[in-house]
């Protein structure tokens, strides 16, 4: 006697534990974001695996040159460069090993560092002898490379406030 049966897989599909956060780097300085294992799970407990894209102009293109993925440790990391800032949505894929697959995106801005202008290579030190109002203006030494205002704050060379006399208008 022979007997012939169907047998049903259904494969569940990966799982968003804890959506990832929005996250901000600056330019020209080192990121580095760790995906918490624990973000995604499959509910049949198989191994799953990341991969990513981001979503620029062009839909699904790859990350930018400067933005690495390690998908061993789940690390996002780079410095980008001095022209990437702005607005990214990075875009994860969460596979198991059977065809289920899962997306969680998130907003990466990247931010414009403020750049040193070299006119002086330190602000000299000033010496007022007389009484009244005495100003320094500090825009001729620092500027901004998107034209974005810069605030100041003023501290002692061995980190301490100033004097209550030394004021700073912003």
């Amino acid at each position: 006697m022979t007997s012939t049966f169907k047998l049903n897989f259904t494969n569940a599909i990966p799982v968003v534990v804890q959506p990832m956060p929005d996250l901000t780097a600056n330019t020209q300085e080192n990121f580095e974001y760790k995906i918490p294992f624990t973000n995604y799970r499959d509910p049949a407990n198989q191994n799953i695996s990341i991969s990513t894209n981001i979503n620029t102009l062009a839909a699904n293109a790859p990350l930018r040159p400067w933005l690495r993925f390690n998908p061993v440790t789940w690390s996002l990391y780079g410095v980008p460069s001095a022209d990437s800032s702005g607005d990214y949505t990075i875009t994860l894929t969460i596979s198991d090993p059977f065809g289920g697959k899962t997306t969680n995106s998130f907003k990466l801005s990247v931010n414009a560092r403020p750049t040193y202008h070299p006119v002086n290579l330190r602000i000299p030190s000033q010496i007022k002898t007389s009484q009244g109002r005495y100003v320094i203006d500090c825009s001729q030494y620092f500027k901004d490379e998107v034209g974005d205002v810069l605030r100041y704050s003023i501290r002692q060379a061995n980190g301490l406030t100033v004097s209550s006399w030394v004021q700073l208008d912003q």
